[in-house]
């Protein structure tokens, strides 16, 4: 339980530093962004435009950022945490 935890949390780890060095996610790290955030049509503005910039391998701007490594993968990472228990 808890090493799922921790594989969990260092890839999202890996992630959100990515996304403050304002780099572009490629491959797994990019997989697993979209998983959190949607393909582009989910019809929500705001995550469509996120996944639509991560899959451009474009900056995202200082709001979608925050909610990117402040809600979504703090969200995601919590409710892991929570079904291992």
């Amino acid at each position: 339980m808890a090493d799922a935890l921790k594989s969990a949390s260092a890839r999202y780890g890996h992630i959100k530093r990515r996304l403050k060095r304002a780099e572009p996610l490629t491959g797994k790290h990019l997989e697993l962004a979209l998983d959190v955030v949607g393909d582009g049509s989910t019809g929500d503005k705001m995550l469509d435009a996120i996944s639509n910039k991560l899959q451009a391998g474009q900056k995202l701007d200082d709001y979608e950022l925050h909610l990117m490594v402040d809600v979504f993968l703090v969200h995601v990472k919590l409710s892991i945490a929570s079904s291992l228990h």
